[in-house]
């Protein structure tokens, strides 16, 4: 417990200290579709179920690329969990953008892996962005079905909308 409260009072000391520095510092919601296909299951009653997820991203003065973190809760009721990535963005354009990303998370279930991916972000007005996203992730886990450990890794697919609210942009 007392991890996750470190970890907690580092992130804001750093967003902090490096929000002066920001071009862009985007706050936002996601929903989307984690998709399983049955080999990639962990638990048998685990589905594809709908997620909802609150985004973060912060993009240095005039850099290519943003840090990106948030959390996303999947809605599957035989496997409900809170998955937390950190993924680097780079960013293709500037009114439209394309942005391949790379990075990991880790989630409520201690399950850990990769992401990689892309998204195709367009302005709506001038502090709005609205993205379509699409992300395969590689997964970690490690389970105790009764006094049995097993671990083992699987492939998943995620795919959402949302949108991102400008907090640093000036109306003009």
């Amino acid at each position: 417990m007392m991890f996750h409260k470190s970890v907690l009072l580092v992130f804001i000391c750093l967003l902090l200290g490096v929000v002066s520095q920001a071009q862009e510092l985007n706050a936002g919601i996601g929903l989307g579709y984690n998709v399983i296909q049955g080999d990639n299951r962990i638990d048998f009653d685990e589905k594809s179920s709908a997620t909802i997820g609150a985004i973060f991203e912060w993009r240095p003065i005039h850099a290519i690329f943003s840090l990106n973190t948030g959390a996303r809760v999947i809605t599957d009721p035989a496997s409900a969990n809170v998955a937390f990535p950190f993924y680097l963005k780079f960013i293709i354009g500037n009114k439209f953008r394309v942005c391949p990303f790379l990075g990991v998370f880790v989630n409520t279930h201690s399950n850990k892996g990769v992401t990689f991916g892309g998204s195709i972000e367009v302005p709506i007005q001038q502090k709005y962005n609205l993205f379509f996203q699409y992300e395969l992730y590689g997964e970690y886990y490690k389970t105790k079905p009764g006094d049995h450990e097993s671990t083992g890794g699987r492939g998943a697919q995620w795919i959402g909308i949302g949108l991102k609210y400008n907090l640093l942009k000036k109306k003009e």
